[in-house]
Order: C-alpha cells, then structure tokens, then sequence
C-alpha cells in the first residue's frame, strides 16, 4: 500500500512540465517524479519492501537519490542517509546499530566490497575515501552504473523498468503520521553512534518552515549538493541544479555563472572557499546570486563582513541553530 505524503502534494501543485532537478545535465520534470518514485515504490513493494523495513541509503544525491526517497516515503519504511564519508569505523557502527534489512548503495562501492585488491589499493589511496561493509543481512539495490558484481543485488534500472500496476494513493491520514521515518546520524567521531529521528510529520513541518524562507522562488536556481537542501528547494518551488564540492573554487564559479545561480545553500566551509577564490582574483562574486542560505555550522561577525564585502547587495539567512 502507498500512502500520498505532503512532498507529493507540493509537487502536484507545479506545472506538470516543470523541471525540479538537475543532476550533471540530466533534468527532471514534475510529472516524471512523480510517476517514477510511484513506479518504483510499487515495484519495491512487490520485493517485500514495507513500512516495517529498514533502509540505508548509501547513494549520492542525485536524481535516483530523490526517487528512492520519495519511494521510501510513500511506503512508510525508517530511512537512515549515513555520510559514507564521516569515517570507515564510524560508519561501521551506525550501520550496526541501525539494523537495516534493505541497503541502496552506488555498486561501485559494492564492487570494493567484492574485490579484495581493488579495495585494499583503495584504502591505501584514500585514506578517508567512502566504503561501505558487507551487508550480510540486507536486500541490497544497485544504483549507479553497471559493474560486474557477484553478490546476489537488484538492479535499481530493473525496478524503473518493471511493469506494475500503480495502485492508488492512499491519503495520508490514513497512516502514522508519528511513526518514525528518516534517520541521521551526527558526523562525530562518536564511541555510539547517536542519530536524530524525523518522523514524517516532524520533516514535513521543518521542510514546510524552511521553505517559506526560500519563497517567492518563481524563476530561482538552487545549487547545493546536500540533501535536506535539495528537498528545501524542491519543496520550496525552485529549480535545483546539484554541484560537487570537491570542485576548486574557479570551477564553482563558473558554475554559478553559466547555469545563472541565484540561491546557494551549504556550511560556512564551502563559502569561505569561494570567498577566499575571489578576494586572491580580486573580483566579486557573481552577479546572478540573490539570496544566500547558511547552515550547519555557527556563523560569526568576521565571516559575515567578508561575505558582505564580496556580495553587498545580496541577502544571507542563517539557518544554523
């Protein structure tokens, strides 16, 4: 059974055509994500997936990365995102104390998990480079590209691809609201592991205020590559163009340039990046930023006057706190 949801609703108030994200040129529009992520809620359901279901997502924000969620979101299952980042051992352990019985993990981390030298050269080259442990328990999903692997996987394109019949939303009502259902564990170096737990009702509440702050956004362009940013703008009625912060700072700029960012949303690290970029080539930053959004992290005077310097007319919110 599939339960309507308000991240559904929002997004059957836009024009159908609208295209809500883009992912390394890959665009899609509202009605496709709608009828994706329902597609492949019913298909997932077929699998034995259901609201009792644990599900670790090991996948990078992305198009697939929205579809899986809103899927998971329509069944009701607990959803944990663990940065695969944050550590090897830490990530072992809230993956332990989690318990999950299905895993959607990038099958290029799953092909390390299968390939003893491939993996060990790994660790030895990146020291704080993502892994994921073997999930003896867990059903596991393949995103991401085709790879050779052996463990027994389901191929996340086969459950897109797959014919089913959708069955009819059920109202939201009709469901737990309470019940838990989104996960997230501190990034600490924590000896046990400690998370904070969303319920629906509790993420759809946080992400309905948030927005509001992003709002009027007709003809606004978010980039961002964090998750609970992406679902803001979404929500929030923006285009959302995802970025990697791994790019130099040059590149990001002209990233904002090209595609005619107005909105950014990240930690003060990744500004203070750009900020430094620009004051080295004595320039400003680009013309087309509006409205910046400040997260995770304190945000002091001295950053602010920085930013202010490079920016004068653009606005800055602090959501941290």
């Amino acid at each position: 059974m599939l339960f309507d949801n308000y991240f559904i609703s929002e997004l059957r108030n836009r024009p159908a055509t609208d295209i809500v994200l883009i992912d390394n040129g890959r665009e899609i529009t509202v009605s496709e994500v709608i009828r994706r992520s329902t597609q492949l809620a019913q298909n997932l359901s077929n699998q034995g997936l259901t609201a009792q279901s644990h599900v670790i997502l090991a996948v990078a924000p992305s198009i697939d990365f929205l579809l899986i969620l809103y899927a998971n979101m329509l069944l009701r299952t607990t959803v944990a995102i663990i940065d695969p980042e944050m550590g090897r051992e830490n990530y072992q352990q809230k993956i332990q104390s989690f318990g999950p019985d299905w895993a959607f993990v990038d099958s290029r981390l799953l092909l390390l998990q299968e390939h003893p030298l491939v993996r060990w050269l790994y660790l030895q080259l990146s020291k704080n480079g993502p892994y994921v442990p073997y999930l003896r328990t867990a059903k596991i999903v393949a995103t991401g590209p085709w790879m050779p692997l052996v463990q027994r996987h389901i191929k996340l394109k086969k459950l897109y691809a797959t014919t089913a019949k959708i069955s009819d939303l059920q109202p939201a009502e009709t469901a737990d609201l309470q019940a838990d259902f989104l996960v997230t564990y501190t990034s600490g170096t924590l000896s046990e592991p400690k998370g904070v737990v969303h319920t629906l009702a509790s993420l759809t509440e946080s992400v309905r205020i948030l927005s509001a702050y992003l709002q009027p956004a007709k003809d606004q362009i978010l980039a961002t590559h964090l998750p609970h940013y992406m679902l803001i703008g979404l929500n929030a009625g923006v285009k959302v163009n995802l970025w990697n912060v791994k790019w130099s700072p040059e590149r990001r700029i002209e990233f904002i340039e090209q595609h005619g960012i107005t909105m950014l949303m990240g930690p003060p690290c990744e500004y203070l990046e750009l900020m430094d970029w620009c004051m080295q080539q004595g320039r400003m930053f680009p013309t087309s930023l509006q409205h910046v959004f400040i997260g995770s992290a304190p945000v002091h005077s001295a950053f602010l006057q920085k930013l202010v310097a490079l920016a004068p007319k653009m606005r800055i919110t602090s959501l941290y706190g």
